[in-house]
């Protein structure tokens, strides 16, 4: 549902949480949803583009800076917004190759943990039908 403080996030754009940074919370778009003013669209001009500025978004290192920036504001809780995005450093990659091999690399990353997170849940799952059948 769409009200006034909602706006609409398009596949490959990124919302990073501008409230309390010290959550880590960036989002890689899929598909089309709604945010609210809690989060900063970032929208890059190529899908390449879109997934490695995700990337380093979710870099402990970038994080640590948003974390800096966010506790310097004025406001009552820790809070970033777009104009101190640009403070933060962001590494230099000598070609785009390089980027794109950055790129693949944090995909199987990602991969890796989802599927790690499957099988945690299938375990617990499982775990609590065992406790469940022990004792009933």
């Amino acid at each position: 549902y769409k009200n006034k403080s909602m706006n609409i996030a398009k596949r490959g754009d990124i919302l990073l949480y501008s409230v309390r940074p010290k959550l880590n919370k960036v989002i890689f778009v899929n598909e089309e949803v709604l945010y609210n003013s809690g989060f900063i669209i970032m929208r890059a001009n190529e899908q390449d583009d879109s997934k490695f500025l995700y990337y380093l978004l979710t870099n402990e290192n970038i994080n640590r800076q948003l974390i800096e920036i966010s506790e310097s504001s004025s406001s009552l809780y820790p809070t970033i917004n777009f104009k101190s995005i640009n403070r933060i450093k962001l590494p230099k990659f000598r070609v785009n190759e390089d980027k794109i091999k950055f790129i693949k690399k944090m995909d199987e990353k990602e991969r890796l943990i989802n599927q790690l997170e499957k099988n945690i849940n299938r375990a617990e799952k499982e775990a609590k039908e065992i406790m469940d059948v022990l004792f009933k």
